[in-house]
C-alpha cells in the first residue's frame, strides 16, 4: 500500500470469512427483491425514469423563474420592510420555527 490514505480506510488487512459472507448474503439478498436496481440497472416503468417526469409540476415549484427570488432579494438588500406590513404581536412563543 503506497497511498496513506488507502491505509486508513483499512486496505492493508485481511477481509475475514465472515464478512466476506456477510456481503455476499446482502448481495445476494438485494438481487432477489422484485424492482430492484442490479447492477445499475433501473426499472424505466419508475416514476423518475420516464422522460416526462418532472416534479416541479406536481409540486408547484418553478425554481428561478421570475418573480420567485424577489422577496428574497429585497430581504438581502434591505428594502424589504419598506413594502411589508407592520409586524403583529401574537404573544405566542415557539421553541423552533424553521422556514
Amino acid at each position: 500500500m503506497s497511498d496513506p490514505y488507502d491505509r486508513h480506510l483499512g486496505m492493508d488487512r485481511p477481509i475475514t470469512r465472515r464478512d466476506f459472507m456477510n456481503g455476499a448474503a446482502m448481495v445476494i439478498g438485494a438481487a432477489m427483491l422484485p424492482n430492484a436496481p442490479v447492477f445499475g440497472v433501473t426499472n424505466p416503468q419508475e416514476p423518475q425514469n420516464l422522460p416526462e417526469y418532472d416534479p416541479s409540476v406536481k409540486t408547484g415549484l418553478r425554481g428561478s423563474y421570475p418573480g420567485s427570488f424577489e422577496i428574497a432579494h429585497s430581504l438581502r438588500d434591505g428594502t424589504f420592510w419598506e413594502t411589508a406590513g407592520k409586524p403583529v404581536d401574537t404573544r405566542k412563543t415557539y421553541g423552533l420555527v424553521v422556514v
